[in-house]
C-alpha cells in the first residue's frame, strides 16, 4: 500500500463513529458481568494488590500493580489525534516490595499494539506476560518487576463493596464512573526471587473502575486502604483541585464484615503529610508519611520504602504498601496498609496531551438501562 493510500486509511479510522459515551443514567454493577472490559468506557483499569509471606521463612514480600486502557478516541498530543495510531491505548505496572526495596516495571503496548489483548467473553486480560483475570469465583494475576515473578489465586472472603450502592460516580461534571472493589481476599500462589521458588499466602484487594476518571480540573487524589483488626476495612480519598485537598468527590468509609460501606464524615477529617521524599528519577517530591485525624480516625501511615515511584505514561505516581498505626472508633490499629497517589507531579510535555469527555449515551442505551432498573 503506498504511504498516502495508508495515511488515508488512518485517518479515516480516527474519523470513524466513536463508540465511548458517558456512564448511562441508572446504570448499576453486575457482577461478574462487570468484571469484564466495557469498550464503551474511556478509562477502564483493574489493580490488585496482595501482602504475602513465604510460608517456609515468614518473609514477606508486597504487590501493587494495575491494568489500564485507555481507549483514545478523543484524545489527543499536540493538537493531534492519538487514535489513528493506537487504539486502545494499554499499560500494565507491577512493583514488588521485598527486602526493603521495590522493584517495578511498566509496559505499554505501544507500538507493538497486538501484545494486549482480552481473551474470551469475561476477562482475561493479557499483556507482555502479565495477565489479570477473572475465573468463577476467583481472580488471577501473574506480573514480575526486577527479578521477581509472582503467580497467584485471590479469592474473596466477603461479597464486593460497592462505594456508590453500584451507581455511578461523579468527581466533577463529566467523569462519572462504575466502582466496586473486594477490600477481603485470602491470596496464595508462586512467587520466584530470582534464586528460589517459594509458596506464599496472605491478605489481597481487587478493584474494577470505568467510565470518565479524568479531567483538566482534577488535579489528582490521594487514596488508603487497610483492613482493620476487627474484620472491617478502611478507605480514604482525597481528591486534589487548584491547590486544595479534600474537594468534592472526596470520599472515606468503614466496611462491614459483608462489605456494606458506612460513609464517614469526610469533611471532618484533616490529611495532613508528616514526610516527603524526592524522586532522583522525575525529580517529583512525593508524601511518604500522613496523619489522619478526624470521624474517628486518629492514624499515621508510614511507606514502606521510601522510593515507590512508579513511572506511567502520561505521568509517574506512587503507589505500594504501608503501614498504618493508631486508633480507629477508639480502637488500636497496627496494620499494613496500601497508598496511592496520583497527579502529584506532571511532567513538562504533559499539557500537550488532552483527553475530552465523551458524550452522554445514545438514547438506545438510556432506554434500555431504564428498562432493566425498572425490572429490578
Amino acid at each position: 500500500m503506498k504511504l498516502a493510500s495508508l495515511l488515508s486509511v488512518l485517518l479515516l479510522a480516527g474519523c470513524a463513529t466513536m463508540p465511548l459515551h458517558q456512564v448511562p443514567p441508572g446504570e448499576r454493577i453486575a457482577l461478574p458481568e462487570d468484571h469484564a472490559p466495557h469498550d464503551w468506557a474511556q478509562t477502564e483499569w483493574w489493580h490488585v494488590h496482595a501482602h504475602l509471606e513465604d510460608l517456609e521463612t515468614g518473609e514477606p514480600v508486597d504487590l501493587f500493580a494495575g491494568f489500564v486502557v485507555e481507549r483514545t478516541d478523543l484524545d489527543r498530543a499536540a493538537g493531534l489525534p492519538i487514535a489513528p495510531v493506537v487504539n486502545p491505548y494499554h499499560v500494565a505496572y507491577v512493583q514488588v516490595v521485598a527486602r526493603g526495596e521495590a522493584k517495578t516495571s511498566a509496559r505499554y503496548n505501544w507500538p507493538a499494539i497486538r501484545d494486549a489483548e482480552f481473551v474470551g467473553d469475561g476477562l482475561d486480560l493479557r499483556q507482555y506476560g502479565r495477565r489479570i483475570a477473572w475465573q468463577r469465583d476467583t481472580a488471577v494475576f501473574e506480573g514480575r518487576a526486577g527479578r521477581h515473578r509472582l503467580r497467584l489465586k485471590l479469592r474473596p472472603t466477603q461479597p464486593a463493596t460497592l462505594p456508590a450502592d453500584g451507581r455511578a460516580l461523579e468527581i466533577v461534571p463529566g467523569t462519572r464512573h462504575l466502582w466496586y472493589q473486594f477490600e477481603r481476599m485470602e491470596v496464595d500462589g508462586l512467587w520466584r526471587d530470582g534464586r528460589r521458588t517459594r509458596w506464599v499466602e496472605g491478605e489481597g484487594f481487587f478493584k474494577h473502575q470505568w467510565g470518565r476518571l479524568y479531567d483538566p480540573d482534577v488535579e489528582g487524589f490521594e487514596w488508603f486502604s487497610m483492613d482493620l483488626p476487627d474484620g472491617r476495612s478502611l478507605v480514604v480519598v482525597m481528591v486534589h483541585e487548584g491547590g486544595r485537598r479534600q474537594v468534592p468527590g472526596s470520599r472515606a468509609w468503614v466496611s462491614e464484615r459483608g462489605g456494606t460501606p458506612v460513609p464517614l464524615d469526610v469533611d471532618a477529617i484533616e490529611l495532613r503529610r508528616l514526610r516527603t521524599w524526592r524522586s532522583p528519577r522525575s525529580g517529583a517530591r512525593w508524601p511518604t508519611a500522613w496523619q489522619i485525624k478526624g470521624a474517628g480516625l486518629d492514624l499515621v501511615v508510614e511507606s514502606a520504602v521510601e522510593d515507590q515511584e512508579l513511572t506511567v505514561f502520561p505521568a509517574p505516581f506512587y503507589a505500594g504498601p504501608a503501614r498504618a498505626y493508631g486508633t480507629v472508633d477508639d480502637q488500636p490499629v497496627d496494620v499494613v496498609a496500601f497508598v496511592e497517589h496520583v497527579g502529584g507531579f506532571q511532567p513538562a510535555l504533559r499539557p500537550l496531551y488532552r483527553s475530552d469527555a465523551p458524550p452522554e449515551a445514545p438514547r438506545a442505551v438510556v432506554e434500555r438501562e431504564e428498562e432493566e432498573e425498572v425490572r429490578r
